[in-house]
């Protein structure tokens, strides 16, 4: 029933998007709209035993990214790792808007990085070296009841590092293990590449609340 239910939403989803699209594709804005789809994260259906959403792995962290230009027929897969939290520069990037998110030097600058230098081909879309991350995903679950303690994930193009509020630690090359069954961080052989990952994420997340 739980499996029927789920696959029930995601076909009245597609539904939706159908007609959206028909609408668009009905209209004077076809040739000018870039579509641009995605949605909430995923859930585990049983994957490690585990229902729901919680968690920092990639089944319940991974969403559908789908970028839509009609100025192109170029239709390509990326492989690098991006974040929802890229599509806001993105637009700024293909509207070649100007401008700074801060109404004072007391502001932070948004986070993320357009995806349209890796949609035009002037970034490289593929990434093979473990200590490369200037693409990457953060993921974060905050546990309530537990003093709000929470648990990020670090995920690059072949890699997903996690750390807990406990500080008990994940590493998975999902290069060759993609549903994430081997934890290799207690293995000596990618020290190295759980250092580098740690690194980051603490970089990363050092200021977060």
């Amino acid at each position: 029933k739980y499996y029927q239910a789920y696959l029930a939403s995601v076909s009245f989803m597609d539904e939706q998007v159908g007609k959206v699209l028909d609408a668009l594709n009905n209209s004077i804005y076809k040739d000018n709209t870039i579509v641009v789809f995605t949605s909430d994260h995923g859930y585990n259906l049983g994957e490690k035993n585990n229902l729901f959403k919680n968690n920092l792995w990639q089944s319940s962290t991974q969403v559908p990214m789908i970028i839509f230009d009609p100025r192109t027929n170029k239709k390509q897969t990326i492989s690098a790792a991006v974040s929802l939290i890229d599509l806001y520069p993105t637009f700024m990037d293909y509207a070649q808007v100007q401008g700074d998110n801060r109404k004072n030097d007391k502001g932070l600058p948004i986070s993320g990085t357009s995806l349209k230098p890796l949609i035009d081909g002037k970034e490289a879309a593929v990434d093979t070296s473990a200590d490369k991350t200037e693409r990457y995903a953060l993921s974060v679950v905050k546990l309530w009841g537990k003093q709000g303690v929470k648990n990020f994930a670090i995920r690059t193009q072949d890699w997903r590092y996690i750390k807990y509020g406990n500080n008990k630690e994940e590493l998975y090359y999902n290069k060759i293990d993609k549903n994430e069954i081997t934890n290799l961080a207690d293995n000596a052989e990618y020290a190295a590449v759980k250092a580098q990952l740690k690194s980051k994420l603490e970089q990363i997340t050092k200021n977060a609340k």
